[in-house]
């Protein structure tokens, strides 16, 4: 990872790090843009967009499985994230959601969403198909603020940097805690950078962790800082301690793509991605993310 504060080799390094803080960045701007034009932005756009540059920043360390397209507020769950080393055989999964800020900067609108014509809300069913498949529950957040100031930008170990939480990471658990407030200055207290889940932090030990210890690190923490500041978290019958964050199996949909997009033929995919659709029908698709090693990345070119 290029040094923490050197932003002209972030802006050209291909590594995840890099990619999630140019991605934020970029939210940041076009959601401003947005915003002066009066243009809708939503979710599904946001996020299907920086995927794609992610996957184009880093085609060794990213592939992205899409599955279902749902409609609106069917499930609870958009997309399962994996960071792996397969080497080590170490996997870390998380859930994630994504909202935009409004207009108005005021707040995040759809949080609270029922779904179709139940009374069931999308954040509880989010939570509820994290929990079976036994992993975090993440809410990333699509931000720009025309009043900065109101941006703790100071939480950022890496950069004291408002145009980082152009997306921003929080619990899912905190924030159904903190519902019927879905405000930017009251879910911000439980939120960091989304980049700060891959940060190698400049402090004894951190540097040396792989990506799904340092993903399993930042998730503990962002648990840690939402506990201290939502006291009902601590009672564990308001969210369940997760008996592990990093597995020493995959999870069951890993081989079948990891397959997808290799040298198989059309068919073989397409009965694939067939197959992961019928198993995760809670899924808009799949992220594989690794860390890729310089003489790796100069093998495959």
């Amino acid at each position: 990872m290029p040094g923490v504060h050197d932003i002209g080799a972030l802006e050209e390094a291909t590594d995840l790090f890099s990619a999630f803080w140019t991605a934020a960045h970029w939210v940041w701007q076009r959601r401003q843009t947005a915003k002066n034009f009066g243009f809708p932005f939503s979710e599904e756009t946001v996020t299907e967009t920086i995927l794609l540059d992610i996957a184009t920043r880093n085609p060794a360390s990213i592939k992205i499985i899409p599955l279902n397209k749902h409609q609106e507020g069917k499930v609870g769950a958009d997309w399962e994230w994996c960071f792996y080393n397969k080497a080590q055989t170490k996997f870390t999964r998380t859930l994630v959601q994504a909202k935009v800020l409004d207009d108005h900067d005021n707040e995040y609108s759809h949080i609270d969403r029922k779904i179709g014509n139940s009374s069931v809300r999308q954040i509880d069913r989010l939570i509820a198909s994290a929990e079976q498949r036994g992993i975090p529950a993440l809410y990333v957040f699509y931000n720009n603020l025309t009043t900065v100031s109101r941006v703790p930008a100071e939480r950022c170990s890496c950069f004291n940097c408002a145009e980082c939480w152009g997306c921003s990471a929080a619990d899912a658990y905190a924030i159904r805690a903190l519902l019927p407030d879905k405000t930017f200055d009251t879910l911000r207290d439980v939120c960091f950078p989304w980049l700060c889940l891959l940060c190698a932090r400049e402090t004894a030990g951190d540097a040396d962790r792989d990506l799904p210890d340092r993903v399993s690190k930042a998730l503990l923490q962002l648990e840690v800082l939402s506990t201290e500041r939502v006291p009902a978290l601590r009672d564990t019958a308001s969210r369940p301690p997760f008996p592990q964050r990093v597995w020493k199996e995959p999870p069951p949909y890993f081989e079948r793509s990891q397959a997808i997009g290799t040298d198989t033929s059309p068919q073989l995919q397409e009965m694939l991605v067939r197959t992961l659709q019928s198993e995760n029908p809670d899924l808009d698709g799949i992220v594989l993310a690794t860390e890729v090693e310089p003489e790796e990345e100069d093998a495959e070119q």
